[in-house]
């Protein structure tokens, strides 16, 4: 074979070659612009039409399938009916949602063939059809009318990358993707805003501040009383019977008082630590959400800030003999997740309860329970559980008071009481204030009613953090030392020593005591000048200089140098009175409190 009929045999080859190269790829596709610019859901003309919407995601990682269905009801809201109609509260995603297939163009086909579905990434998303592994797999949002028919439906496929396409270049809002109308095969693309908005996460749909209040600040200043119960420790039979509260008046000294510790005379609240505490209940996320029984939400929550579940909490039909079974099924639920313990035949809040009452009259009521391990069969996820109510307490408000009138009666009815209405009556400064309660009285009963409406008949799945910072868990360090501190005050002194207690002194302690009496009178005489009975009796020479001032100290430094006894004696003071005699490791004091 000549070196001629070589070169033509291989150049004869490498046709064949690339022609069965060309004949093994996949067609390319089809493009056109046929259609470019028209709706892609001509009918759907209204989104007020839209009032239900159903959305279907897969995760080819894990093979999980997952679908929302969030519905108008007749009141207006919308409710994640998927999720036994938990509200769909957040105002942003719904907007979002219900607009994302409105107004939609075709920029062009892409192509009609099936088998390039999962090039651009719009195979439908149906449960028994795909599988782990599966690729090409796109997002399913689907419009229905109030007679649950279909107004629009849309797989969203790919996104369309910039460098591959020229159609992006267009100052538009949203991006574009490929997208096929279910039961169609043509692959179109188009431009979609806010594809975030496709989403099956419970949270995303919903406002996830569990105590949301529109325009209330959950801070410091705009509570009135933080309040807790049912903590360890516990009484002797194992009932709980304690429970503190701070209360808070922003026009008195200190700003916080508390009620259910034992303060001793040297311990203040930590201010800090309860402002703190305030501002956590602002910030707790709801993760999950389970229905309760339907008994949970008919508990009468003006009844429910006790340690106790009282009976006069349940409602009326549950205390009925033909409905044990309920009762069961409530107590059983309640039990199980760790809300409610039982000692002979009390019921109590087994992981306690916190009430916050707010200065605008809106209290919640906080009940606490914990789940280690999850029921698949019942529903109930592993974590820790909350369930909070609302309701407005008329107490927090105080009420105008009427003009003083001057009298003798004192008996309803008599000339005195009809004295004070026509005072009351004829003073504008006080019908003026009591308009003005009335008012404030009609805003937070409507703010209970609201906060209550999404709070009641749940169970809230809560951070370990969130949890624990409302529940206030005994820590090694004792519960009180959280929200107690040690005061501390100033003082100076004046010190009279003896030989026992300083080896540089001559005196005996007996001199001692006469020499430190006369100060003692001089220094409660009228008039007296401390600093001046310092110079000449002090032996303190360290403190001399400053005119006896020992600076500020608390508690534990004074009674670990001093002794108890004179520490204790130290902070019984008031401010600027003089101590009697006192008697110290360093010798006698006379100790006058400066602040």
């Amino acid at each position: 074979m000549n070196e001629e009929t070589k070169t033509g045999l291989f150049a004869g080859v490498a046709v064949l070659l690339l022609v069965a190269a060309i004949l093994s790829q996949p067609s390319a596709p089809v493009q056109n612009t046929d259609g470019a610019g028209e709706l892609l859901f001509e009918k759907f003309e209204d989104v007020s039409r839209v009032a239900k919407i159903d959305m279907a995601v897969f995760n080819s990682d894990s093979g999980k399938h997952s679908t929302i269905e969030v519905e108008r009801s007749q009141d207006g809201a919308w409710r994640i009916t998927s999720k036994d109609g938990y509200p769909a509260d957040l105002d942003s995603q719904l907007r979002n949602a219900t607009t994302l297939l409105f107004d939609l163009k075709k920029l062009r086909v892409e192509t009609q063939e099936r088998k390039q579905h999962e090039d651009f990434g719009v195979v439908e998303p149906k449960e028994d059809e795909v599988k782990s592994g599966d690729e090409g797999v796109g997002r399913l949002v689907k419009y229905l009318d109030e007679d649950g028919e279909e107004i629009a439906a849309l797989i969203i496929g790919n996104k369309v990358e910039k460098e591959q396409d020229s159609m992006t270049a267009a100052a538009e809002p949203g991006e574009i993707f490929y997208a096929r109308v279910p039961g169609n095969d043509s692959v179109v693309s188009t431009r979609i805003e806010h594809d975030s908005a496709i989403t099956t996460d419970f949270t995303d749909w919903i406002e996830t501040s569990l105590l949301n209040r529109a325009g209330f600040s959950y801070s410091a200043p705009s509570l009135k009383q933080v309040g807790m119960a049912g903590l360890l420790p516990r009484g002797t039979d194992g009932f709980p019977t304690n429970s503190f509260y701070f209360t808070q008046d922003a026009d008195s000294t200190p700003k916080w008082t508390g009620k259910g510790f034992a303060f001793e005379n040297y311990e203040e609240i930590d201010v800090s630590n309860v402002d703190m505490l305030a501002g956590v209940f602002g910030n707790v996320k709801i993760l999950n959400a389970v229905k309760g029984s339907p008994e949970l939400a008919k508990l009468k929550v003006d009844q429910l800030a006790t340690n106790e579940l009282v009976p006069s909490a349940l409602p009326e039909e549950l205390l009925k003999n033909e409905s044990i079974e309920s009762v069961e099924t409530f107590l059983g639920v309640m039990g199980d997740n760790g809300f409610l313990g039982q000692l002979g035949r009390r019921l109590f809040w087994l992981n306690g309860r916190t009430v916050l009452s707010m200065n605008d009259g809106v209290e919640v009521v906080l009940h606490f329970g914990e789940r280690s391990r999850a029921d698949e069969e019942s529903g109930f996820p592993a974590g820790k559980y909350l369930t909070a109510r609302a309701h407005f307490n008329n107490t927090l408000l105080k009420e105008p008071e009427a003009p003083a009138v001057e009298g003798n009666g004192t008996k309803p009815g008599s000339n005195l009481d009809k004295l004070k209405m026509a005072a009351a009556q004829n003073n504008p400064e006080y019908q003026k204030a009591v308009e003005e309660h009335e008012k404030k009285v009609a805003a937070g009963e409507r703010q209970a009613v609201a906060l209550d409406g999404r709070l009641k008949g749940w169970l809230f799945i809560v951070s370990d953090s969130d949890y624990n910072k409302m529940r206030l868990l005994e820590t090694n360090e004792p519960l009180k030392d959280q929200f107690v501190k040690n005061r501390t005050i100033s003082a100076s002194e004046i010190l009279v020593s003896h030989k026992e207690a300083n080896s540089e002194i001559k005196r005996t302690k007996a001199e001692a005591m006469t020499r430190v009496g006369e100060a003692l009178v001089k220094a409660k005489a009228a008039n007296a000048n401390f600093t001046a009975l310092v110079a000449e009796y002090s032996d303190d020479n360290a403190t001399k200089a400053k005119g006896g001032d020992v600076g500020s100290f608390d508690y534990p430094r004074i009674a670990g140098s001093h002794g108890p006894d004179l520490a204790t004696a130290a902070f019984n003071l008031e401010v600027n009175a003089t101590s009697p005699v006192l008697e110290g490791n360093q010798g006698f004091y006379i100790l006058r409190r400066t602040k």
